[in-house]
């Protein structure tokens, strides 16, 4: 028992028998028949057995939860006392382990709690997240002219994107199956597109194609370019066809006008009459036109690729006309005219005022470009033939195209990886920023850059600006970029979101379209012979200074009274001369000699070679005739 315990007997008479501890240190005398009131009132209640808390006794103090039981057999009473401290303390312990349980248990519920607080706030951000990227993924297609497709083969079912349906002109009424979207190709291409389509399926090829379609909302003609993939079943049967669509229309118009001037180029060349000779850094011949053969009495076939001097510059100027082409090859040209002989095919001599020019490409010296009158009958001609730059860029048909986006509530910016290639970063070594970026916009640039962007802080309204990068390696490289605002139902913007297309074969394609022009009208410009261009309605669309020279006429006096051309033509021989202008329609060229009376009433013979062009362009119908009239 413990220390602080006690055991009582009494006898029938509930005198004290025996104590522990003892009486005696207590000051309690064994016979002693005095109870304390809380055993009197419990035995009053049950005299056999039963419990009671003495409180502190004014024996030792202790307070104590007492048992007690009487025995009629024997006649003496037991009573066993525990304190109440020893009591407590197995409750106390066993009422930690409670609390600390009950405590852990709340503290496992509210780590619960927060864990699934957490995932369904995760969860929510998620799909935030998701609606947010489709919401931009939704304005990329939009401004790149970009649509998505899934062509059901099982069921020739076709899902489309609202992209796609705005690029082909149709909607939900629309049937999407093969046959309806076959009778939106050009009719000329609509047999072999289907023909193209089932060797896709058959042979499980991928799917990537430009073609002409026409739009069922209002019949506009567009060009598109469809790139798909195959998806296949267990047994490699095809299932579906999945891929994209984008409107490429305004790049194959670029097409079409780089094609457009580099064959009304060619016409002017060919028909020029002066001698143009193209040369490589060696002095090989790379190109040689028509007049060239006519005076030197060399075919195209007779020298190309044979180093020009060798074949055509007498011994003895050699040496002169050697130095002269390497200096205008070492980028030293001063735009002077050159005079030497030259040696024909026959052995004979000939004079020509040449002017000559470097052709540039990439800043380096590819060649040189030389225009060539013939001076031996007389040298009163004066060659006015200007520099030039003989590089036309073909077009490419896929644009590379990268998005961003910015959320004015994080301040978060983000790339997709086309933005990183452009730049020419690595994502994994790069973070997106505006610090970044504009340290990739080239210095001419960047003050424009600045501002284009920050008036879109102030107004939120989309533009598109072309400009120049300056990539970490040195490079250059042209870019579209395209910027707009997301908002909210009450009008507040929410993002700013955009794209980035790498435009560098376009803008040097546009470059070379200008350069192209700017090069070959300075050709006829200078050409010593009357030279122009004629449209289907007999407009005047281009005619060079020497008509005055030939006729008396300024340039504007025909330009303004295109009949003036017929007027001048001697009436004896205005039915020749009519009818070599309807026949050169349906020809390719052909020459008349006739006789014009010029302003101050003289008579001159004159001989007219026409070529007719076969391209058509946005300022040239189709069948225009280039005419050239040379004095005899």
């Amino acid at each position: 028992m413990d220390a602080s315990g006690s055991v009582g007997v009494r006898d029938a008479d509930l005198g004290l028998i025996a104590r522990h501890p003892s009486a005696s240190s207590i000051h309690l005398p064994l016979g002693d028949k005095r109870l304390s009131a809380p055993f009197v009132a419990a035995l009053k209640a049950n005299p056999r057995e039963g419990t009671y808390v003495s409180g502190a006794t004014s024996l030792d103090g202790i307070s104590r939860t007492h048992s007690y039981r009487r025995s009629a057999r024997y006649g003496y009473t037991v009573n066993v006392g525990i304190a109440d401290e020893t009591v407590l303390a197995e409750w106390r312990k066993q009422a930690w382990i409670v609390v600390g349980l009950t405590a852990l248990l709340i503290v496992a519920m509210l780590a619960l709690a927060w864990s699934i607080s957490r995932n369904w706030w995760r969860q929510e951000r998620q799909i935030d997240e998701m609606q947010a990227s489709r919401r931009i993924l939704n304005e990329v297609q939009s401004m790149a002219r970009l649509g998505y497709f899934d062509y059901d083969l099982r069921r020739d079912r076709i899902t489309t994107s609202a992209i796609l349906d705005e690029i082909f002109g149709i909607d939900d009424h629309f049937p999407h199956d093969a046959a309806h979207w076959l009778a939106l190709v050009a009719p000329e291409s609509r047999t072999e597109m289907r023909s193209y389509l089932d060797g896709v399926i058959e042979q499980g090829h991928a799917f990537d194609r430009e073609y002409r379609i026409v739009r069922h909302s209002d019949g506009q003609e567009r060009w598109v370019h469809g790139k798909g993939e195959l998806r296949f079943d267990a047994a490699g049967k095809p299932l579906a066809l999945i891929g994209t669509v984008q409107d490429i229309t305004r790049q194959k118009n670029a097409e079409s006008a780089l094609a457009d001037a580099k064959d009304y180029a060619e016409n002017l060349i060919e028909t020029a009459n002066v001698m143009i000779v193209e040369l490589d850094p060696s002095g090989r011949l790379k190109r040689f036109n028509r007049a060239a053969t006519g005076i030197t009495g060399y075919t195209k076939e007779d020298i190309q690729g044979k180093n020009w001097f060798e074949i055509i510059v007498p011994r003895d100027r050699y040496p002169d006309v050697w130095s002269e082409f390497e200096r205008i090859i070492s980028g030293n040209n001063r735009a002077e005219e050159f005079e030497n002989p030259i040696l024909t095919k026959s052995g004979e001599e000939r004079y020509i005022v040449w002017r000559n020019s470097e052709i540039k490409a990439g800043g380096q010296v590819i060649g040189t470009l030389s225009f060539g009158i013939d001076v031996t009958e007389t040298k009163k001609v004066q060659a006015r033939l200007a520099n030039s730059e003989a590089a036309l860029v073909e077009a490419q048909s896929i644009a590379h195209i990268g998005n961003w986006a910015y959320d004015l509530t994080s301040r978060e910016l983000t790339w997709s990886g086309e933005v990183f290639r452009i730049l020419g970063l690595d994502p994994e070594q790069s973070q997106p920023s505006s610090q970044v970026y504009l340290q990739a916009v080239h210095p001419d640039d960047r003050v424009r850059v600045k501002a284009a962007y920050k008036q879109f802080l102030k107004s939120h309204r989309p533009y598109e600006l072309k400009y120049q990068l300056l990539l970490q390696d040195g490079s250059t490289q042209y870019v579209s970029q395209q910027s707009r605002a997301i908002f909210d139902n009450a009008g507040n913007p929410l993002r700013f979101v955009g794209t980035l297309q790498d435009v560098t074969l376009q803008t040097i394609q546009e470059i070379g379209m200008q350069e192209s022009e700017e090069r070959f009208r300075t050709i006829a410009n200078y050409t010593y012979g009357w030279e122009y261009w004629e449209g289907t309605q007999q407009e005047i669309l281009y005619i060079n200074p020497a008509c005055e020279r030939v006729s008396g006429y300024s340039s504007l006096q025909f330009i303004t009274n295109p009949g003036l051309l017929a007027e001048i033509v001697h009436p004896d021989d205005r039915v020749l001369w009519a009818a070599h202008r309807h026949d050169i329609i349906g020809k390719s060229d052909g020459e008349v000699v006739f006789r014009i009376i010029t302003k101050d009433g003289q008579v001159r013979g004159s001989r007219m070679a026409a070529r007719r062009s076969t391209r058509v362009t946005e300022s040239h119908a189709a069948g225009v005739p280039a005419i050239v009239t040379l004095p005899n």
